[in-house]
């Protein structure tokens, strides 16, 4: 049975980028059994699309030990938004040997806007809950991770151990030099990459709702919220030309209250991670990397 899991893990292996840094062992816990094969080939996608800015921000000696896709929502978003707060909180959760790195990203795993961590050594709680979610106090916040599945949250208890006296934090990384920061800022200290400003999603969103989550790359998400725009504007004229002045009273409470709603909720999108001001997290370091994918190497980055 050893050997052909060896066998398994090998195959998968020459899936990956050469040289990645990678505990197999872990990163794979079922070779054989319903399903796994499937989910396999799906976990090496998920490393083959986000090798290239592991790549860049793994520290030396710095190791994977498992990964997963998953989504970190705030409890409001999920009543507020429904299945669409899910959506744009795709997040691939890696563990590596030091730190828990959380990458945006899309339903297949392509890293899109940020990247968050926590140290391992900052985790004063861990515990699981209904329907794969799994909730991780560090020494300052926590964090709610839905999606996560049996397998790997047995992997993850085998390695990630709590300490209530932790007094490490949640960071963002700066999502051009990877530089940690416990707070976010409009400018990263160390490259003076600047990032999209949480305030300037929220007028956009205050203005018309939408328009903050298309500034922040919620592109699909905001053309909805820009139709749904239309229709309270529909009603809100309807109230002015059958009420007056009370019918634009009313429309006012109903524009603030809409509005005012997506403001703060476009806010806190806005300030989950240090995004660049072209929306986008560079995911390429080397012409090797991509030609360990079969890919072009791209331009280099500026």
């Amino acid at each position: 049975m050893a050997d052909n899991d060896e066998a398994v893990r090998a195959e998968l292996r020459s899936q990956i980028p050469e040289g990645f840094a990678i505990e197999m062992a872990e990163a794979f816990p079922l070779t054989s059994g319903w399903g796994v094969k499937k989910r396999n080939q799906q976990r090496v996608d998920w490393i083959r699309r986000a090798a290239p800015l592991l790549e860049r921000i793994l520290e030396p000696g710095e190791r994977i030990r498992h990964l997963t896709l998953g989504n970190v929502s705030y409890p409001l978003e999920l009543v507020m938004m429904g299945a669409w707060a899910q959506m744009i909180n795709r997040t691939l959760i890696v563990f590596t040997s030091s730190r828990v790195l959380m990458i945006h990203s899309d339903g297949r795993g392509q890293p899109r806007s940020f990247v968050n961590e926590i140290p391992l050594q900052a985790i004063k709680k861990m515990k699981g809950g209904f329907l794969g979610s799994l909730q991780i106090a560090a020494g300052k916040g926590t964090r709610n991770f839905a999606g996560i599945p049996k397998d790997s949250r047995k992997v993850i208890d085998g390695f990630v151990h709590p300490n209530p006296g932790a007094t490490g934090s949640f960071r963002h990384l700066c999502s051009s030099c990877f530089a940690a920061h416990d707070q976010h800022l409009d400018r990263c200290s160390r490259c003076n990459s600047t990032f999209k400003s949480p305030k300037t999603a929220a007028l956009r969103s205050l203005i018309l709702p939408g328009l903050g989550d298309w500034y922040i790359g919620h592109r699909g998400f905001a053309a909805l919220e820009m139709i749904g725009s239309i229709f309270v504007w529909i009603i809100v004229i309807a109230l002015i030309a059958e009420e007056g002045v009370v019918g634009f009273v009313l429309g006012l409470i109903l524009l603030g209250l809409v509005n005012g709603m997506d403001a703060i909720l476009t806010y806190f999108q806005a300030k989950k991670g240090l995004m660049s001001s072209d929306g986008a997290l560079p995911s390429l370091s080397a012409g090797a990397s991509h030609a360990s994918l079969g890919e072009a190497p791209p331009p280099p980055i500026a």
